[in-house]
C-alpha cells in the first residue's frame, strides 16, 4: 500500500520499512532523506505490493492500520490528493526543510566556537595584562 508519512517516523525493525534516499526519479537526493531508521515527513512509502487492503497480509495491514490510526502516515490515493492532504504534508515538510536549513547556516562548526573562545580568553588576557601594567 502506498503511503505518505504525515510526520517524521522512526523506522525500527518491526516495521522494516525500506526507503530510498533518492526522489520518486531514483537519481535526484531527497533533501529530506537524513539516514535508513528515519522516515522523513512527506516520504513516499510502500508496505506491500498491492493498494488493496484486502490482499495485504495480516501483517502488513496491521503495519499500515496504526500508522494510519496515530496519524503517522495517510494513504496515498485520489481521495487523499483531492482532499489537498498531502499537499499540505508536502508544503509543511518544505517549510521545516527551509527552517532547518537557516538553523544548520546559522550554526558555528566546532572548530568556530574553538577559535572565539580561544580569541575572547587572549583579548581578556591582554586587557587584564594591560590593566596590570598601569597599576
Amino acid at each position: 500500500m502506498k503511503l505518505v508519512a504525515a510526520t517524521d517516523i522512526y523506522n525500527s525493525k518491526p516495521y522494516n520499512i525500506k526507503i530510498s534516499p533518492f526522489l520518486s526519479d531514483g537519481k535526484t537526493p531527497d533533501p529530506l532523506f537524513q539516514r535508513g531508521n528515519h522516515i522523513h515527513k512527506a516520504c513516499r512509502f510502500t508496505i506491500g505490493s498491492t493498494n488493496n487492503p484486502k490482499e495485504l497480509s495480516k501483517d502488513e495491514l496491521f503495519q499500515v492500520g496504526t500508522l494510519i490510526k496515530y496519524g503517522l502516515a495517510v494513504v496515498d490515493c485520489t481521495e487523499s490528493v483531492e482532499k489537498g492532504v498531502i499537499a499540505k504534508i508536502d508544503a509543511e515538510a518544505a517549510a521545516e526543510l527551509e527552517l532547518r536549513k537557516k538553523q544548520s547556516a546559522k550554526q558555528l562548526s566546532a572548530e568556530e566556537l574553538i577559535a572565539s573562545a580561544v580569541a575572547a580568553a587572549v583579548t581578556k588576557s591582554m586587557v587584564e595584562f594591560q590593566a596590570a601594567s598601569k597599576k
